[in-house]
């Protein structure tokens, strides 16, 4: 039985498909590339995160990694931005997102008080683009006749993308959001929203977005996956996303996360309404635009500012939409042209990697279940594990030093050697505590360094953080396991 449903697997992987809807998603990942590359270069985000602060948090081992001068901070988002425009055409595909997905891991490295779940999504797409030929369909390098790609490739990113909604599901149970926690903190501060914001203030309100939310999350890919219901799901999805992009503005995700809404249904849906467009009457093609131009213009709606991308995409997925339910539009047996080139299968080496770097995606996100407490107060098992505005975190602290001579304690001034953004984060995550009490006992002849800090989790009563008798100098903080001297 497991070795015939392992060649049901292979063979479900290597089925081949059109390669229209994996070229059109490679060319919206480069849409959103590139609009996070204009950002960072304009808006001051660069000097602002990585040259002037003292020292910046890293992660784990990798220490060694510090910022360049500010001029070639900003020469390599350009370089980005480039690489970016070389996705988007397909033209040295291959070479283009190796060198993207390097730079935007030294980014990721440089500063983890700058964790963002959307940056670690598009960093390990990025990653797996690099061994996926999506530059098989819309590519100005590739002009052969073969337009087939082996699904499984589609597969693993759609898997990847769906595991985003069910792990960020999963993290919604718990005590706090199931009694409308922090919506009931958040929906307050956006009453002007329309129609809709006067009742923001209502417990209920706060109740139906909260399990909304976490049923949404649960049951989305296996909806996305189903073909009877894949189109009402991804409608869904769309005014979802839309709603968070106007609630919280929380940058390319909600955008990233429509685009690839392009990559569940039939894998020839670009290829098929572009056929059916250019043999249309003028009357349809009106119809296509009216749904496209109204995708666009919504998102001019939910999105603070006027930007390309969000038009771009949302009025694809529109259009998308509108031919899920046209039954004129030609099936996929129709978009898969002859070839003389052999078909194009997943070799068993690259199977094996696919295997396992989904088993890690799995697992990975699993970890906090290991480990007493909640991951939102401890932290542990809580970075990329898809728990996303789950949380809000007021602290208070103050940390000490030994003062040998007078022999007491010695207050050191809050926010020593940090920049206001990096203390906020930092005061409520113990394993950057423990980074910065070691900056600080530098600082301090290499002395002990105590903290006593209360945090405010969800707007429940403060509490202490850290056992405030413990030398910070002396712990170690693992992920993977319960550290004593964290409160529970």
């Amino acid at each position: 039985m497991i070795r015939y449903d392992l060649n049901y697997f292979r063979q479900l992987c290597n089925k081949q498909v059109s390669a229209s809807s994996l070229g059109l998603f490679r060319i919206l990942f480069g849409a959103v590339l590139a609009w996070k590359s204009v950002t960072y270069l304009t808006s001051g985000l660069i000097p602002w995160l990585w040259v002037y602060p003292d020292f910046n948090f890293y992660y784990g081992f990798f220490s060694w990694v510090k910022a360049f001068p500010e001029p070639v901070l900003y020469g390599l988002f350009v370089i980005l931005l480039g690489c970016a425009f070389c996705i988007i055409t397909g033209f040295l595909f291959r070479m283009a997102t190796t060198a993207a997905f390097i730079i935007q891991l030294y980014f990721f490295l440089l500063e983890q008080a700058h964790y963002l779940n959307h940056e670690y999504l598009v960093l390990i797409i990025n990653l797996l683009l690099i061994f996926i030929p999506a530059d098989r369909c819309y590519s100005i390098k590739n002009r052969s006749a073969k337009n087939t790609i082996a699904f499984g490739y589609v597969l693993l990113l759609q898997l990847q993308i769906g595991l985003v909604y069910f792990f960020g599901g999963i993290a919604k149970i718990n005590t706090d959001w199931l009694n409308g926690a922090p919506m009931n903190i958040w929906l307050p501060e956006v009453t002007d929203f329309p129609v809709l914001g006067p009742f923001f203030a209502e417990q209920s309100i706060a109740l139906i977005f909260s399990y909304s939310g976490l049923i949404i999350d649960l049951v989305a890919l296996p909806l996305l996956l189903l073909p009877k219901t894949r189109s009402w799901m991804a409608i869904i999805l769309l005014g979802f996303h839309l709603m968070n992009d106007r609630l919280f503005q929380i940058g390319i995700f909600p955008w990233f996360m429509i685009a690839s809404l392009v990559l569940y249904f039939r894998a020839g849906w670009p290829e098929a309404v572009r056929k059916k467009f250019m043999a249309s009457t003028t009357a349809v093609k009106g119809i296509y635009t009216i749904f496209f131009l109204a995708g666009g213009f919504s998102s001019l709606f939910f999105h603070e500012g006027i930007s390309a991308v969000p038009f771009l995409v949302t009025g694809l997925v529109f259009v998308m939409l509108f031919s899920a339910f046209d039954e004129t539009v030609p099936q996929e047996s129709e978009l898969i042209t002859k070839s003389s080139a052999p078909a194009d299968y997943i070799k068993p080496g690259l199977m094996v990697f696919f295997s396992i770097w989904l088993f890690f995606q799995i697992v990975v996100p699993l970890r906090h279940f290991t480990i007493p407490g909640n991951p939102s107060w401890t932290e542990e098992g809580h970075r990329f594990s898809w728990q996303m505005k789950l949380r809000t975190k007021s602290c208070t602290d103050q940390f000490y030093t030994w003062d040998f001579e007078k022999e007491e304690l010695k207050a050191i001034p809050r926010g020593y050697k940090l920049w206001e953004w990096q203390h906020d984060v930092m005061v409520s995550r113990p394993h950057m505590i423990l980074q910065y009490a070691n900056v600080l006992s530098k600082a301090y002849d290499n002395g002990p360094i105590f903290a006593d800090i209360s945090c405010s989790l969800n707007g429940n009563p403060p509490r202490r953080l850290l056992d405030r008798t413990t030398d910070l100098t002396r712990v170690r903080f693992t992920d993977y396991r319960q550290n004593s001297w964290i409160n529970r």
